[in-house]
């Protein structure tokens, strides 16, 4: 008896507290939640589309739009405009989004990392079916572009995907969108080593001059001066710009050798420089393999 009292109790207070989370919305808006749950998406968007007009102020409901509707459609142009319209009404509102209740900047975050994560990496698969059936390359790197595009549409502040894009316009030979999308990366991240590294990378492989080039390759190495990478790079751009002061500066930081056992300070130094030399040379051979290519 005791039991079956508790229980009603239970389900008396769970019904109350339901209805009062339906009162606080519009009747649009709770039809429109009603029809989520219920799995009928065509009703659930008229009424969204209602719910918007009469609660302006409301952030969760652009979201929910954003992604039972836009998501859902791949429509993701849309479901970022719609996202950011719920920042703008109000960025710190806790809201309940598929049982889950966030900030409303956490939810954007939250979904626009999750469908990013989905597009991006439908791309990277694309681009993985080269390597078995490289005679479709072309068909495999177009579709593989299709989804780093989505992506870019959900997050376009991410600098990897633009990265990523220009790579695969490269591999296309389609110099001007693959400059266009390392450029982008670069403004949109311009503190970060691999943006600017391979942003020197893939515009000297387009035929860009060694002054146009220079400025990525010293940004990499002032970010990261000790990777080795990029100050074989900047050495090798100094060398073509005949700025051997600049390049001798280099050098030592290129080669970071233990000193020499029983040799002077300079014939130390000597030995280090030598070796950093080599290590260029096999750097410009490939600089020139790569401007044959790119000629």
């Amino acid at each position: 008896m005791m039991n079956q009292f508790q229980k009603n109790i239970k389900f008396f207070f769970i019904t109350v507290l339901g209805f009062s989370i339906f009162a606080c919305s519009s009747q649009e808006y709770t039809t429109a939640k009603l029809a989520l749950q219920q799995g009928d998406y065509s009703k659930a968007e008229e009424y969204l589309i209602k719910g918007m007009a009469v609660e302006p102020d409301n952030p969760e409901i652009p979201i929910n739009y954003a992604i039972e509707v836009h998501a859902r459609n791949e429509n993701w142009e849309s479901m970022y405009n719609m996202l950011q319209k719920a920042l703008t009404i109000d960025a710190n509102k806790k809201v309940e989004i598929r049982a889950v209740f966030l900030p409303v900047s956490e939810q954007v975050n939250n979904y626009t990392q999750y469908y990013w994560a989905e597009q991006f990496n439908k791309g990277v698969e694309k681009f993985k079916e080269i390597q078995s059936d490289p005679d479709n390359k072309k068909k495999y790197l177009n579709d593989a572009i299709e989804f780093f595009i989505n992506a870019s549409i959900i997050n376009p502040d991410d600098p990897q995907t633009y990265t990523t894009l220009s790579k695969c316009y490269l591999d296309l030979d389609d110099k001007d969108n693959a400059m266009k999308y390392i450029k982008t990366a670069v403004e949109k991240d311009p503190e970060g080593f691999n943006s600017n590294f391979s942003a020197g990378q893939i515009l000297l492989r387009c035929g860009m001059s060694s002054e146009v080039v220079m400025p990525y390759y010293e940004k990499a190495a002032q970010i990261e001066p000790s990777n080795s990478n990029a100050l074989r790079e900047l050495a090798s751009m100094y060398y073509d710009l005949g700025q051997k002061g600049q390049q001798q500066q280099v050098l030592p930081r290129l080669c970071p050798c233990p000193p020499v056992v029983n040799c002077s300070s300079n014939a130390s130094r000597a030995v280090r420089q030598t070796r950093a030399r080599a290590r260029l040379k096999n750097v410009m051979r490939r600089r020139e393999m790569q401007m044959q290519c790119a000629g």
